[in-house]
């Protein structure tokens, strides 16, 4: 949280490339905790909110792209933290490629523009995406028997949310009623900010909500 507030844009950076280290199976040479791993990816994703749509999924640049095949291999994993953590990264990813293809000029060029930076289609990471689609449908409605009744309605519900984004491309719709006033988070990066300050402020949240300019500042409030 210190670095989503403070850090300057190089320290984000370096920050990103850790969280993305320890979210892989190993590192420095030992098995990473699923649990560790589920953290990382939050941080990452937290982070990730605070670049640029070009830089987190626009072709040759976008860091988001580079992890993708690691987030598909958590989706596929046992633990249920790590498969919601690579979801939610990958709804953020999901979101920034749509958005580079909206253009405030209207027309058939605009289309166009729009079918080519705000798709997958015809990229090398289309068949990749295509997994992760079918991955996240299939946790949206999954019934295993391996799994627990309340992780098996968490994840389905979870996992909707998801797969309204990454398979339908929708956006979210949240809204936060405190005293005083409403908040609606209606894109990914609000909905994981947001979520990440509730964790931290825990049962300070909605004081601060209401009276932190800080908080004021990042939600437009």
């Amino acid at each position: 949280m210190g670095y989503f507030i403070c850090a300057t844009s190089d320290v984000a950076d370096d920050v990103l490339d850790l969280c993305q280290k320890v979210c892989a199976p190993t590192f420095r040479y030992q098995e990473v905790p699923p649990t560790l791993r589920a953290t990382a990816l939050d941080c990452w994703a937290l982070l990730s909110t605070t670049i640029s749509d070009a830089y987190l999924a626009g072709d040759g640049e976008g860091r988001g792209l580079i992890i993708l095949p690691l987030l598909l291999d958590c989706l596929n994993h046992s633990n249920l933290d790590l498969r919601c953590a690579a979801g939610e990264a990958v709804a953020l990813i999901h979101e920034a490629r749509l958005d580079l293809g909206i253009d405030e000029d209207e027309g058939e060029n605009a289309s166009e523009r729009r079918f080519r930076r705000g798709s997958w289609d015809g990229t090398e990471w289309e068949i990749l995406m295509d997994e992760v689609k079918q991955r996240v449908t299939e946790l949206s409605v999954e019934s295993g028997k391996h799994m627990s009744k309340k992780d098996k309605k968490d994840q389905r519900k979870t996992f909707r949310e998801f797969t309204t984004t990454i398979v339908d491309d929708e956006p979210p719709c949240e809204v936060i009623t405190f005293r005083g006033g409403q908040l609606t988070l209606e894109s990914w990066r609000e909905v994981i900010q947001l979520n990440f300050i509730r964790h931290c402020l825990q049962s300070g949240f909605q004081t601060q909500l209401m009276t932190n300019p800080t908080l004021h500042s990042i939600f437009n409030m």
